[in-house]
């Protein structure tokens, strides 16, 4: 951690703010670091999964990890840890942009994903392409739009609904294949942010990834990293106790659904690459 200290302020700002004439200025990190620190994700084999507006996968490294056909970035946390990974954009912004197009779908998060798990694993066929928002990992395609496939009469609203959640989880899980490329074991799954308010949703992502997943109670890990660099930055003593772990296991009666479902999910992006970027240039 770096600290850069005896730095000045005015006097009306000491004044002001009710602060020493002496501050000191720890130079802090992005969200992603900051959540790994805070997640507690901080030992070989540990991936930490960020699910909120957008979503990440990511694992430290004491230098910088080879990069699969481009598809993961490495990040300084501090002066000994690389943070390495990958992110998406498409995260819960997916589900605040389908509640706004379908007014009669939940308008929070937990009873979202709540009605959506009513329908069968696997949406009856259905699947979705969540990127909406164009898409950083895996493709780095800012022209990258989204898709439903294998729509038909027999789906309803839910069935949509079902389709983006598991479209997100198929992300992650696209991501995380990328960092286990890289060479480097996983051997522990710890989860932050929005998603861990929903065990329904948690519960998805393990079935689809089909490993234990693992998540503090505090879910804003970034919020705790960054305080928790602070503290060592000024040679402080943490004395927050480790929060315990909750976790989650797959089903293992659903490897075989989402296996077949996520090899069919892993095409729809080649598939439809030529048509959004054909349909980019006339707009």
């Amino acid at each position: 951690m770096s600290v850069y200290a005896n730095q000045k302020i005015t006097a009306q700002a000491q004044g002001a703010l009710q602060l020493p004439k002496v501050v000191p200025l720890v130079l802090g990190a992005g969200d992603g670091c900051c959540a790994q620190l805070g997640s507690g994700a901080m030992h070989e084999g540990d991936v930490a999964i960020t699910v909120g507006t957008s979503a990440a996968v990511r694992m430290t490294a004491r230098h910088s990890v080879a990069i699969h056909h481009g598809q993961l970035f490495n990040f300084i946390l501090d002066d000994e840890n690389l943070v390495c990974g990958g992110a998406t954009n498409n995260g819960t912004s997916l589900i605040n942009w389908f509640q706004k197009l379908h007014h009669d779908a939940p308008g929070d998060l937990l009873s979202f994903v709540d009605e959506a798990v009513t329908m069968p694993p696997g949406c009856d066929g259905m699947l979705m392409l969540p990127y909406v928002l164009g898409e950083r990992a895996p493709v780095y395609d800012a022209e990258a739009r989204g898709a439903f496939v294998g729509v038909s009469v027999l789906h309803g609203r839910l069935h949509f609904q079902r389709a983006l959640l598991e479209g997100i989880c198929f992300t992650l899980k696209d991501i995380l294949l990328s960092v286990t490329q890289s060479g480097r074991p996983v051997s522990r799954l710890v989860l932050s942010g929005g998603i861990t308010r929903s065990g329904n949703w948690v519960q998805m992502l393990c079935d689809v990834l089909q490993r234990d997943v693992h998540w503090p109670e505090q879910p804003d890990a970034s919020v705790m990293g960054a305080a928790k660099m602070g503290f060592q930055s000024l040679g402080w003593t943490w004395t927050a106790p480790t929060p315990a772990l909750q976790h989650k296991e797959p089903r293992k009666e659903l490897a075989l659904v989402y296996e077949r479902q996520f090899a069919s999910y892993r095409k729809l992006y080649p598939a439809l690459q030529e048509v959004n970027h054909s349909i980019s240039k006339q707009r």
